[in-house]
């Protein structure tokens, strides 16, 4: 009989199939407006003399790649920097093509504490007579605190007629005679001179750079160190003061 033949066990002619790893749940980029990713960029990239457009673009495209695959990033990349150097919060000291920085928080200054006033005491309505002489003593005159009480609302109809651009320029050449002066003090001054402490509006801070800012385009302010250095009248701005 002839030998048996061995049987071979037949292999799979299927390829076991690798697993692949599991990608990764890329997570949820948060939800920030580009002025928020630009400040987050300021405080991460902590330069002392400001950070470039181009440095901070990198960085936001790197930390945020689904941000950066909008065709409008430039866009609003570059809007959302004009808007926070408006509000204040953004500084370029080398102008609109140079670094950009944080802008130093303006301290909030306590407002002044009003002192109460001692209460009048009433005039007698009798008159009393001096016990030495004899003499009749005659109520003091109302004249003296009706004029006072008069040019204090005067003072205050005046003020509410102006406007924050008329606030801006006389408050400069008060300051400093022309030289000049700082956002934070002109703030200051215009909140102590025309505005009562209780009648501040909310929007003080947009109100005044919009106006700020319009001044600078029509030339009756400027700003020879950038919009975060000082501000001066122009000869424009002090005519159209005087006019």
């Amino acid at each position: 009989m002839p030998p048996k033949k061995s049987v071979t066990k037949k292999t799979t002619t299927a390829a076991k199939t690798a697993r692949k790893p599991a990608s990764k749940k890329v997570q949820d980029e948060p939800k920030k407006s580009f002025k928020e990713l630009i400040t987050e960029g300021l405080k991460e990239l902590k330069s002392r003399k400001g950070t470039s457009r181009p440095a901070l673009k990198k960085f936001i495209k790197e930390k945020y790649p689904t941000v950066a695959e909008s065709s409008s990033f430039d866009h609003y990349f570059n809007s959302a920097i004009k808007r926070g150097v408006d509000a204040g919060e953004f500084d370029q000291p080398k102008g609109p093509s140079g670094t950009l920085k944080l802008a130093a928080p303006v301290k909030k200054e306590a407002s002044p504490k009003v002192e109460a006033k001692p209460k009048k005491i009433a005039a007698a309505t009798t008159t009393k007579k001096t016990a030495s002489a004899g003499k009749v003593t005659k109520p003091k005159s109302k004249k003296t605190t009706t004029v006072k009480k008069a040019h204090a609302s005067a003072a205050v109809a005046a003020a509410a007629a102006l406007t924050y651009r008329e606030m801006i320029i006389k408050s400069v050449l008060s300051l400093n005679e022309g030289k000049g002066s700082s956002r934070p003090a002109l703030k200051k001054y215009i909140k102590d001179q025309f505005l009562k402490t209780d009648k501040i509006n909310n929007k003080f801070d947009y109100l005044f750079n919009s106006a700020l800012k319009k001044s600078v385009e029509n030339g009756e302010l400027q700003q020879p160190k950038g919009p975060a250095g000082i501000v001066k009248v122009s000869k424009k701005g002090k005519s159209a003061i005087s006019a």
